[in-house]
């Protein structure tokens, strides 16, 4: 791995090399491509030098993990860019944004160069907890550096569609209870922005119809269709399950990326059902008239999961409180008798 990115960048004389890579499930012991498979097959050149602003816009896209790439230490250096520190997770996003919105060149490995194990114990992104709303903090972090370095006009845009893009699947893997503190969040970080600039940006092409209505729904904007007329047709965000709605995602996406959204965010929660729901998709046609109800079933699986998880969670706050007042006891017991 290390090789073929130190080859690059002293051939090349690059500031950021970026390798390619892929995920590992640990639950089905399958290998996927990272999520920004797009890019690699539609995007950049590889192995040549880049640089430039429209480079710059597209590696933005790119997923920010940060052990898949080799820096320049003295291009570090001289910018003052750190790993930022604190109680939070996805910090590789802002160091992301920083190393490649000051970096002058680049150059893409396109080679697998190593593997991310996904669905394992104690992952950040499979928790569902209100430890996912920590990447609105880091678009403020984002936004403020820009302002810094006097680069937010000419990145605006991508920062947008970056914080909405991350609502959608924040939305999707959160808990019930916390899909509100998502819109609650959403709102409040695209409020450094003219809600005629977010339109513009979110225009189709830009952004899906998924990502529209939660920036839309957080902002207030009534969304209308072609006629003028104000959409009524799409269910409440706030009714839609764990994957959202996840036959609407099929009418729009088809049988195949909803088997991968599917798989993403429910395959820890019910294995044993996805995997067999996952693999009909995959298999099927789309279009096929079963698919539907097999969705349906899924969702249906998926909350009764969600509803037992929160009984246990109610008894395990009972036992809690039952804990606590122990404790209390033995404190007392321990001052009356010292």
């Amino acid at each position: 791995m290390f090789e073929k990115l130190v080859f690059s960048a002293t051939e090349l004389g690059s500031d950021i090399v970026i390798g390619n890579f892929k995920n590992y499930d640990e639950l089905s012991a399958s290998y996927y491509d990272a999520s920004d498979k797009r890019h690699w097959i539609n995007g950049l050149p590889k192995n040549q030098l880049l640089s430039g602003e429209e480079a710059t816009k597209s590696l933005l896209k790119f997923n920010p993990v940060p052990w898949r790439k080799l820096y320049k230490r003295s291009f570090l250096e001289e910018n003052h860019i750190r790993f930022p520190e604190g109680d939070y997770f996805y910090e590789d996003n802002p160091f992301h944004w920083f190393c490649v919105t000051k970096a002058k060149t680049f150059s893409l490995v396109p080679e697998y160069l190593c593997y991310h194990r996904m669905n394992r114990v104690g992952q950040t992104m499979s928790s569902g907890d209100r430890r996912l709303l920590a990447m609105y903090e880091h678009h403020k972090t984002i936004h403020d550096w820009l302002v810094n370095n006097s680069l937010l006009e000419t990145y605006k845009k991508e920062l947008v569609l970056w914080v909405v893009n991350n609502s959608c699947w924040i939305h999707d893997a959160i808990k019930d209870e916390y899909k509100e503190d998502v819109i609650s969040c959403l709102q409040r970080e695209l409020s450094n922005y003219e809600p005629e600039f977010v339109k513009t940006t979110l225009a189709p092409g830009n952004m899906g119809n998924k990502g529209r209505r939660l920036a839309y729904r957080a902002l207030g904007i009534e969304e209308r269709d072609g006629s003028g007329q104000v959409n009524h047709s799409e269910k409440s965000l706030n009714k839609l399950g764990l994957v959202g709605d996840a036959v609407e995602y099929y009418k729009e996406y088809g049988a195949l990326e909803t088997a991968k959204k599917v798989k993403s965010y429910l395959h820890a929660r019910a294995p044993a059902k996805v995997r067999r729901v996952v693999g009909r998709l995959r298999s099927s046609r789309d279009g096929s008239d079963d698919l539907e109800k097999v969705l349906k079933e899924v969702r249906d699986h998926v909350e009764f999961q969600k509803l037992m998880s929160a009984l246990a969670e109610e008894e395990n706050e009972k036992l809690r409180e039952e804990i606590k007042a122990i404790r209390a006891e033995l404190v007392e017991i321990k001052n009356k008798l010292g």
